[in-house]
């Protein structure tokens, strides 16, 4: 009986196996072709070519050399599709049995897509599938012979995707190493997916599930999944030219879902070697964020719902909306924050294109700011004001520097400048930044104000006053030598570079401000009630008493007075040049 059983189960086993090798020689699955693109060019709405098909026992169905699928007329000639190669899984069984095409899986390998969008901002993929209402949809497919695919799984292997560029100018960019595996794959239900990309130093991962597909904008489809990616280059993803200065790298974790009318975003990223602005350096510091946005697909808008940014201890909120135009992303947005330490953020002032002088750095203190972001994110434009308190700016010696300044000349070096309070409002583009209502309070020097420029490539070129403080050091060192001429103000102007700015003396608003004193004199003279009969000795009197040991030994001048009547004092004369 064992024997029986065993020459049964030999023989099945032998015929099983002829009946593998000779399916290639029985069955000629080519003739399934013209079949098979129909039912494609049905379900996809455009026109569909395959290549040679032959069985593949590996694969469980079919091998196809190529395959390609149309581009819609109205966005481009060519192709949407093109594959290396295309592994067809099939039911082997109904092939043999009802001569029918049941597809299980479709594996393309090394395929190319090529993405354009219209003026009007669709998409070439919106066309997929065509945009007839689905009563149509059921009467067409009743009425052809075409069979309709039932496709479990959908491969895509090392593929490549061409995106366009941000603008006419701007080349198509494109991106490779992508993997796509779908699952449950129909136009009526929702389908799972994992979808993945690779460069050389950069992944982005998108799971979730998607479906039913919107037949006539598909960019509508509802959706949830969750994105990461690790080392991302920003302004690839913000899809901008490498000229605009928009730059950096990314690392995201958040999920997203749409109902078909509003995507909504939720997570956390982190941004290293940031940069905002043409003309920018590379933050040196990285900056952390959570947002939660929504967008309108419709109407192609967003919102910031809540977005809070950290950069080291210290934290500010982002608001505002943005906006797709065509290929492009349009901001208004909103940056706030109050008394964020200076140690924290300081890293960050490269990226909007502020650099500090050569050698120096900004430390301790608190800055209060609040920026407006506006305009496409390749052409932004940066304006605000900003506040800094009690701050040291370590490495930059600007006694040494407003010292060959006529009037400043006593100001003693010091490498740590000591800044008290400084405001200022700025306007940061392309094309450079504008700094206007700039006023600061710097300790032993004084104050200083003023307004000016710096073009995009750093260049200097700033109006500026140093003011002089009546009851300070410097007024009554002044006073000492007998530079009581020197003015309160003291203007100057600031050239070279931002690495290496140059200070020298503004001498046109020198000689407005002595030929305004000269007629403010004059004028005071016509007007005086004051004879000219007025004795040389009391002018000497008067003169003496305004001096600096007059201020200083004040209350000696009664006794002073009647020890020598006639105002003389002794002592040595003191001048210098101005």
């Amino acid at each position: 009986m064992k024997s029986k059983m065993m020459k049964i189960s030999v023989t099945l086993t032998a015929t099983f196996f002829l009946a593998i090798i000779a399916l290639p020689h029985l069955v000629d699955v080519d003739s399934f072709r013209p079949r098979l693109e129909a039912s494609l060019q049905s379900s996809l709405a455009r026109p569909v070519h395959i290549g040679h098909m032959e069985i593949s026992l590996l694969a469980g169905g079919a091998h196809v050399e190529n395959i390609s699928i149309a581009d819609d007329p109205a966005f481009r000639s060519g192709n949407f599709v093109q594959a290396k190669s295309l592994e067809v899984g099939v039911s082997l069984l109904a092939m043999l049995l009802s001569h029918s095409v049941h597809v299980t899986s479709l594996t393309l390998n090394e395929p190319q897509v090529v993405v354009t969008r219209s003026a009007t901002g669709n998409w070439n993929f919106s066309t997929l599938g065509g945009n007839t209402p689905k009563a149509e949809l059921a009467q067409e497919s009743a009425l052809t012979s075409a069979p309709a695919i039932r496709l479990d799984r959908l491969n895509i292997i090392n593929g490549t995707v061409v995106l366009p560029g941000a603008w006419s100018t701007r080349p198509a960019q494109t991106f490779k190493n992508i993997n796509l595996d779908l699952h449950n794959v129909s136009f009526d239900s929702a389908m799972s997916f994992v979808l993945s990309g690779e460069t050389a130093a950069s992944r982005i991962e998108i799971q979730g599930e998607a479906g039913p597909i919107n037949r006539v904008q598909p960019e509508q489809t509802p959706f949830r999944a969750t994105l990461r990616i690790e080392n991302g280059d920003l302004a690839r993803i913000a899809a901008v030219d490498s000229s605009s200065g928009f730059a950096g790298l990314l690392n995201l974790a958040g999920s997203f879902s749409s109902d078909g009318h509003t995507l909504r975003a939720e997570g956390t990223a982190h941004a290293e070697k940031l940069r905002l602005v043409r003309g920018g350096q590379a933050a040196r510091q990285p900056i952390s964020l959570h947002f939660l946005t929504d967008y309108s697909m419709q109407g192609q808008a967003g919102v910031i719902r809540h977005c809070e940014i950290a950069a080291g201890n210290g934290s500010a909120s982002l608001s505002g909306t943005f906006a797709a135009r065509g290929n492009i992303v349009i901001t208004h947005l909103k940056l706030t924050g109050s008394q964020l330490p200076l140690d924290n953020i300081q890293g960050v002032l490269p990226a909007l294109g502020i650099q500090l002088p050569g050698g120096s750095t900004l430390h301790s203190g608190a800055v209060t700011a609040s920026l407006a972001f506006d305009g496409p994110v390749d052409r932004m434009v940066i304006t605000g004001s900003a506040e800094l308190a009690n701050a040291k700016l370590s490495g930059f010696d600007l006694g040494s520097r407003l010292s060959s300044i006529p009037g400043m000349r006593w100001l003693h070096p010091n490498s740590d400048l000591g800044i008290v309070s400084l405001r200022s409002h700025f306007r940061i583009a392309p094309q450079g930044m504008h700094i206007s209502d700039f006023t600061s309070l710097i300790s032993e020097i004084g104050g200083l104000s003023g307004d000016g420029d710096i073009d995009s490539s750093h260049h200097l070129q700033f109006h500026m006053a140093a003011h002089v403080a009546t009851d300070g050091v410097l007024r009554s060192g002044l006073n000492y030598v007998g530079l009581k001429s020197v003015p309160d103000d003291i203007p100057f102007l600031v050239e070279g570079t931002t690495a290496q700015p140059i200070l020298l003396p503004d001498m046109k608003e020198v000689a407005k401000s002595s030929a305004k004193k000269i007629i403010m004199a004059e004028i005071k003279n016509l007007t005086s009630d004051k004879t000219d009969s007025e004795s040389s000795s009391d002018k000497n009197e008067k003169t003496a008493k305004g001096g600096f040991f007059h201020k200083l030994f004040g209350h000696k001048d009664k006794s002073e007075k009647k020890d020598n009547p006639k105002g003389k004092r002794g002592g040595v004369q003191l001048a210098a040049k101005y």
